[in-house]
């Protein structure tokens, strides 16, 4: 809000015209300003968990794509086995 007072002061040496449309674009970047900040309160509210992706990669990853080179091709079974061994991570 400061900087309403300075634009203020400033605002009563100005040329009434030039004043005005000075007030209108500091008035549409304040509205802007405060839609953003709205939309993205809106997104992520407090207390709200975001869920990190793990790092590394995973062992079900890693046999997967060696199967796949061998030309194995995947089925419901493997598809478990990969979620199995993705629990275990490689990397950081």
């Amino acid at each position: 809000m400061s900087n309403f007072y300075a634009w203020a002061k400033m605002a009563e040496r100005m040329d009434p015209s030039k004043r005005e449309r000075q007030y209108a674009t500091w008035r549409r970047k304040q509205t802007m300003s405060e839609g953003w900040i709205a939309a993205i309160e809106k997104s992520f509210p407090p207390g709200q968990k975001v869920e990190e992706k793990p790092k590394g990669i995973g062992l079900g990853d890693v046999v997967s794509k060696v199967t796949q080179a061998l030309g194995i091709k995947e089925c419901k079974g493997c598809a478990k086995r990969k979620a199995l061994l993705n629990k275990i991570r490689f990397g950081s």
